[in-house]
């Protein structure tokens, strides 16, 4: 027989004096408890992200982090208020807290381990979607729920500045002996440039090349007017004659120091004249020896520059957390939540009533219909009855 909808409410209003009596029982109950169970209060305080410093190994995530979307997403990434988070689930931000606070006495416990557990009962940490880290703390008194928030963020400072520090002395130590090897390079540099300069010459090889070729300009001036009086001499005078052997004398000579300036002839190692020949290979070895120095020189500088940033990030003792909210001393109750207990009993109760109410109702349509099945439930009933009362006994 298929049961309607008007049998259901037939069911429910023969046994509503069970539902309202189990209803208010369950409500009672519940009230009593929600009464007794002890008031809490949660205390909470807001961390900003931590705000990144100028530095060589920053330089990347800076750019990363001034795009208009978040990359939480990407692989190998994680969101800077996301490394606060881990430290204050750390083990030793957690242990601080409970020596600062003497919590194992407070909670009760022998060991360090129940001590932590009770802690990460009592606290909670998250990240907003604005990347503002949560702290809340929840204890039977407000004084003491604030002072663990506040506790929570001295250890985080006080740990963040350990690792900072620590940081800043690895990468202090490393610049030292990178800065020791960029001075041997540099001083190496400039000792190639200078032996170069000795053995060709070279003080300033523009100017010198301009300077050579000005008096290569005024010694070919000088070599055609001397070449066009020694042929008038020479129509007009004995070849012998001393004046056209002076002319052929000077003329000779000024081709030498030509020849000097063009091609080298004939140079002296005091001479500190460079051949037109070899300008070219000579200005570009200089080039690359005077390129090599400048680089070794920038380098060093940046080097220098790191190196004293480093010394002072090193030595810095001042607070690392940028706190939004201090932590609140709460004047209202968390837990516990009466109303909602309350709501939740009596819900309860009405699935129960109804849980009783259809089993009973079974029983009797069976007991009607199927006496036979009946009695084997009830005998299964009765054994199980005989077994909890054996067991009872026995204790």
């Amino acid at each position: 027989m298929q049961t309607t909808f008007g049998d259901i409410f037939c069911i429910l209003v023969k046994w509503r004096k069970f539902i309202i009596l189990n209803l208010i029982l369950f409500v009672l109950v519940s009230a009593i408890v929600a009464l007794i169970l002890p008031v809490e209060y949660t205390s909470t305080g807001t961390i900003l992200p931590p705000q990144e410093e100028a530095g060589i190994e920053l330089g990347f995530l800076s750019m990363l982090t001034d795009l208009p979307v978040g990359i939480p997403s990407l692989p190998g990434f994680v969101r800077p208020g996301e490394l606060y988070l881990a430290l204050l689930r750390s083990r030793s931000v957690r242990d601080s807290v409970i020596q600062r606070l003497d919590l194992m006495e407070y909670f009760g416990t022998q060991y360090m381990t129940d001590a932590l557990t009770k802690l990460a009962g009592i606290t909670n940490f998250d990240l907003t979607e604005e990347n503002i880290l949560v702290i809340q703390a929840t204890d039977r008194t407000p004084e003491f729920s604030r002072k663990i928030v506040t506790t929570y963020m001295e250890m985080l400072d006080r740990v963040n500045q350990k690792i900072k520090k620590t940081s800043a002395q690895n990468f202090r130590e490393f610049l030292e002996k990178r800065l020791a090897e960029a001075d041997d390079d540099l001083k190496q540099a400039a000792e190639r440039v200078r032996n170069f300069q000795m053995d060709h010459k070279i003080i300033a090889l523009e100017e010198q090349t301009r300077t050579a070729i000005e008096m290569a300009a005024k010694l070919m001036a000088e070599i055609q007017m001397k070449e066009v009086e020694l042929h008038l001499a020479e129509k007009n005078l004995d070849p012998t004659h001393a004046t056209v052997v002076q002319l052929k004398s000077q003329l000779v000579e000024f081709e030498k120091q030509l020849d000097k300036l063009e091609i080298g002839a004939g140079l002296n190692s005091e001479d500190y004249i460079i051949p037109f020949s070899e300008v070219p290979d000579l200005a570009m070895q200089y080039a690359f020896l005077t390129k090599d120095l400048e680089v070794l020189k920038a380098i060093y500088t940046l080097l220098t520059q790191q190196f004293e940033q480093a010394k002072i990030q090193e030595k810095k003792d001042i607070p690392t957390l940028r706190v939004l909210d201090l932590p609140n001393l709460p004047d209202k109750k968390s837990k516990p939540q009466r109303r909602l207990i309350v709501m939740a009993a009596a819900f309860l109760s009405i699935l129960v009533s109804i849980f009783v109410i259809f089993f009973v109702e079974y029983l009797n349509h069976m007991k009607t219909m199927d006496s036979e099945r009946y009695e084997k439930i009830m005998q299964s009933w009765q054994t199980l009855r005989s077994d909890i009362r054996l067991r009872k006994k026995d204790r």
